[in-house]
């Protein structure tokens, strides 16, 4: 089959992160892939792909509000690929509430004939332009993928929608040897210490505040240790 992926962003994100990971295995296991993606201020992946990948600029503007910038995000990705020979291909995989609201606006003009979307999570917004946005990307999809029973039953209690739960897979890659694993502590420089590892952007969702609190009365108590935070760049201007 060819596969059409679309993701929102090039940036290290877990759902962008989680479309390179589903694009090399499908290509793998012999389809024909290609990535989409909005590539902000002309960056690329933060990793080589193995796949066909097409990037649609995207320029930041220091003084325009969230609300706007998103959707400036869709309608850049709806132009862009207006231009596209979307036709060729056999399925329309959306990977996040932006892209998702790019295709089902593709679709109502007749370009695709149908597309999917893997819900990762629901965030809670209070704006009623988000709001929209994302109760559209959820109820417009002609088929839901979900990573959890979690998210598939809030699907169906929030929107009536069902959808299958495809769980995330894992990357041999992750896990080091012994002796990666010693340099990793001569990097970090983390030998004798106790370790707090935490992994996940940081946002409100995340409960990052609350992870710095817990750290800073932990660190009173045991003063040789060191907290990690492995997350990626968020999509939101969250300023605490």
């Amino acid at each position: 089959m060819k596969i059409a992926l679309y993701t929102y962003s090039t940036r290290p994100r877990g759902g962008v992160v989680h479309t390179l990971a589903l694009a090399e295995a499908l290509q793998d296991a012999g389809n024909e892939v290609v990535i989409y993606a909005l590539s902000r201020n002309g960056l690329s992946f933060f990793r080589p792909v193995k796949t066909a990948v097409k990037l649609i600029p995207f320029s930041s503007r220091s003084d325009e509000e969230f609300e706007s910038r998103i959707l400036r995000y869709i309608d850049t990705y709806v132009e862009a690929l207006e231009e596209e020979t979307l036709d060729t291909f056999d399925i329309h995989h959306a990977q996040d509430c932006i892209s998702a609201n790019s295709l089902y606006q593709l679709r109502e003009k007749g370009l695709i004939p149908f597309f999917c979307r893997t819900v990762h999570h629901l965030d809670d917004f209070t704006s009623p332009v988000l709001v929209q946005c994302q109760n559209r990307s959820v109820i417009e999809p002609d088929a839901l993928i979900t990573v959890s029973r979690y998210w598939q039953d809030r699907l169906e209690s929030i929107y009536g929608r069902t959808s299958q739960v495809i769980y995330n897979g894992v990357e041999q890659r992750f896990f080091q040897e012994e002796g990666n694993r010693r340099l990793t502590y001569d990097q970090y420089e983390l030998k004798g210490k106790t370790v707090f590892l935490t992994i996940g952007g940081i946002e409100p969702r995340k409960n990052t505040l609350g992870i710095l609190r817990a750290y800073a009365r932990v660190k009173e108590i045991i003063p040789e240790s060191v907290l990690l935070i492995v997350g990626g760049d968020t999509l939101f201007d969250y300023q605490y």
